[in-house]
């Protein structure tokens, strides 16, 4: 700015020409002074300019008490936020420094140091301190990935979990519609995939409809893509589309239609038809010591016209407790809702066995000691007398006649079984008590049965501990026996109506008959041995 004189003014000069205060602070250490150059160079001051002095001595004040708080108050917190930073007209601007991928969250009271350099090594890190339990924060991992390139923080996703696999469980091509599963369409999940062409058959167990599944529910997309795609066919059965026969269930279907069906006996007395299967073994032609071997790995039916071999029924204790339990857990299970309950009864009896003489004969139904003579057993038919122990009581006076029998070896189980067909015929008539007790080689065949009744869907499942007749003193040997018998006027009335072309249950209940043989046959199975170490 020129002067009057012509000469240039410095800008100190004019501002003090111009009435414009000047501050100069002085700083130290404890507080901060501000000084007016006017004041100074006009000491005498006007009533405006003393207002201006209390004005300016109010905002020294205030300055100083900022500048004091500013001074005593050093910043020695580190947060993961970066600060904002306020520029002045002396400094540049701060430059934006990247957080270190390797921080961790600050932790109270820790009094480890940082390294001064962003890239730390996890094996020169301090170990990690006790942190108190709070809310759980999302976690910044160690390990580099693209998030770096973004100014978002990375979220890391849930692991998939693999799915488990029951050993237990058929393959997935071997499983059954009617045995629970069915086929489920997922649709894949490949940035190639489309709705139209990316199905495959999955097995999934069905469940109930009311049935409260603890995984949370399906989303509101997925449940609608499912919805969305078509139903997967089934498949068809064969390549006519017919079921094809089970080869051993039609064979004992025709047996037992050959031979009760289609045998029209005409009885005198009360005479009713017995199935039943037994466990056993068949025993070798040659040595009736051994268990018959045959080039076979699944179920065989042996021909009934061929050779007949030997067939024990006994088991040992070991092989009863284990279908002791086996049957007693399953009584249990069958009181569960939906279940049709199995029916358990204990029973202990005594048979007593008399031989009819030449002179009651007579007495005997005609048809059913034809049966006899013709089954080729030696000597008269006889009389089994049954008796409670509890109450002594005669539950039973029959004659039993067997008529025919089939065996079917299987290889895989404990036990083969024979399926036989008998005749039951009560005695109504008196003075049996006069009947000479039969006798094998000169000892009595009374025997004592201890035998446990389980009673499932018209089915009989006896398994009995038998204890023959032994003189004082002589030691005798228990057996162990187990039977399934079924209801055979059941099975007549489905047999009538297939031979009239009705429709019928009788295949489907030798069906469950055979499977009530097998689910018992494999439940005698040893479980397996643990593998003892090499020495």
């Amino acid at each position: 700015m020129p002067s009057r004189s012509g000469t240039q003014l410095s800008d100190r000069e004019a501002a003090l020409l111009s009435g414009t205060p000047i501050r100069r602070i002085h700083t130290t250490s404890s507080h901060i002074r501000i000084m007016d150059l006017r004041s100074m160079l006009n000491p005498v001051a006007d009533g405006a300019a003393a207002a201006a002095a209390a004005a300016a001595a109010a905002a020294q004040a205030q300055a100083q008490a900022q500048a004091q708080t500013y001074l005593k108050t050093p910043q020695r917190t580190v947060s993961l936020v970066q600060p904002l930073t306020t520029q002045s007209s002396h400094s540049p601007p701060a430059q934006k420094t990247p957080l270190p991928r390797t921080a961790s969250l600050p932790v109270q009271g820790t009094q480890y140091r940082r390294e001064s350099t962003a890239s730390v090594s996890p094996k020169t890190m301090p170990p990690p301190a006790p942190v108190p339990y709070q809310t759980p924060s999302p976690v910044i991992s160690r390990k580099r990935s693209l998030s770096h390139l973004s100014d978002h923080q990375h979220t890391p996703q849930p692991a998939v979990k693999k799915r488990k696999y029951d050993p237990k469980s058929p393959p997935p091509w071997a499983r059954r519609e009617r045995d629970g599963y069915r086929f489920v369409q997922v649709p894949k999940t490949g940035p190639n995939a489309t709705v139209n062409n990316s199905i495959t058959p999955q097995m999934q167990p069905q469940t109930h409809a009311n049935h409260q599944s603890s995984h949370p529910p399906p989303s509101a997309a997925a449940t609608n893509l499912h919805q969305s795609l078509p139903p997967e066919p089934r498949f068809e059965p064969s390549i006519d589309n017919n079921e094809p026969y089970n080869d051993m269930e039609r064979a004992i279907c025709d047996f037992l239609f050959q031979n009760v069906i289609l045998q029209d006996m005409q009885f005198s007395s009360p005479t009713k038809f017995e199935i039943e299967a037994k466990l056993g073994s068949i025993k070798d032609w040659q040595d009736e010591r051994l268990r018959l071997r045959l080039p076979i790995i699944t179920d065989a039916v042996l021909d009934p016209q061929g050779p007949r071999p030997k067939f024990e029924s006994s088991m040992k204790i070991d092989q009863h407790s284990r279908l002791n339990k086996y049957l007693n857990s399953a009584v249990q299970q069958s009181q569960r809702p939906g279940r049709r309950p199995i029916v358990y009864k204990h029973l202990r009896e005594t048979d007593y066995f008399y031989d009819i003489p030449q002179m009651a004969l007579h007495l005997v139904d005609p048809v059913v000691l034809e049966h006899h003579n013709r089954s080729g057993k030696r000597g008269p038919p006889r009389l089994r007398v049954t008796r409670d122990n509890a109450t002594n009581e005669i539950t039973a006076v029959i004659m039993k006649t067997r008529l025919h029998d089939l065996e079917v070896r299987c290889p895989n189980d404990e036990f083969d079984f024979r399926v036989s067909i008998s005749l039951e015929t009560q005695w109504t008539h008196p003075g049996w008590e006069n009947f000479p007790e039969h006798l094998d080689h000169g000892v009595r065949t009374s025997r004592n049965k201890d035998r446990l009744s389980y009673q499932h869907q018209g089915f009989l499942v006896d398994l009995t501990q038998v204890t023959p007749f032994a003189k004082q003193g002589e030691k005798v040997e228990k057996t162990h026996e187990l039977e399934i018998e079924m209801d055979v006027d059941r099975l007549i009335e489905e047999g009538y109506k297939n031979l009239n072309n009705q429709p019928n249950e009788y295949e489907n209940l030798i069906h469950v008959f055979l499977n009530n043989v097998k689910v018992v046959n494999r439940a005698a199975r040893a479980p397996p041995q643990p593998m003892q170490p090499p020495r």
